[in-house]
Order: C-alpha cells, then structure tokens, then sequence
C-alpha cells in the first residue's frame, strides 16, 4: 500500500480512503450503545384511558337518553289530563252559561210576577 501511495497510484489512495471510512463506521457500530427497548406502556395506559372513557360517556348518554324518555312519557301523560280537564272545563262553562240562562229567564219572570202582583193589589184597593 504504501508503495502506490508513494508511485501516486490514486486508485489505491481511494481505496485506503475507503477502507479506512469502513472501519471507522464497524468501529463505531460496534461501539455505538444499545438501543432502549420500546416501552408501549404509556401507549397502553393511553388505549385503556380512552376505553374507559368512551364507556363513561356511552353509560352517561344512556342514562340522559332514559330520562329523556321518562320526562316524554310523563309530558304525554300530563298532555291527555289537560286534554280532559279542557274538556270538562269546557263542559262546566256551558253549564255555567244554560244556568245563566235559566237565571235570566227565572227572574225575568219573578219580575213579571210581581208586577202582576202589584196590579192585582191596586185593582183589589179600587174595587
């Protein structure tokens, strides 16, 4: 080697160049540390987090899901009472009204019976 360094052989120049990068690289692979084991745990830890946190929502839309229900049956329910009590209302007022009616009608006449009244008084005090 050292003779075609020296006769100016580049070839063997290039070649020791080489040679000498390649074993730097060997050197530094074999020397170069271990690398850390992949520790998923923190992976995992994150997966079993959001597991139980979609559960946790999934179980608090069920529960609010429910209760929406519950509050439509009793809305449902307290609809058909209005419905009636409407209804019976309704039937009171018209009660009210031909009571009304049956009022004006009775003192209208009491009206007129007291005035015949009267006049049979004055015509008995002439006579």
């Amino acid at each position: 080697m050292v003779q075609s360094i020296q006769h100016g052989n580049k070839k063997r120049v290039d070649e020791m160049k080489i040679h000498q990068q390649m074993t730097n690289f060997k050197h530094a692979v074999d020397n170069a540390p271990e690398p850390e084991p992949y520790d998923d745990r923190p992976w995992k830890t994150i997966v079993r987090f959001e597991r139980k946190w979609k559960h946790k929502m999934e179980h608090r839309l069920k529960t609010r899901l429910e209760e929406v229900e519950q509050i439509k049956r009793k809305i449902t329910g307290r609809k058909a009472k209005v419905t009636r009590l409407k209804a019976e209302l309704e039937h009171v007022r018209k009660n009210i009204s031909s009571l009304q009616k049956e009022l004006k009608n009775v003192n209208t006449k009491r009206i007129e019976a007291y005035r015949h009244a009267q006049d049979l008084e004055e015509q008995n005090k002439e006579s």
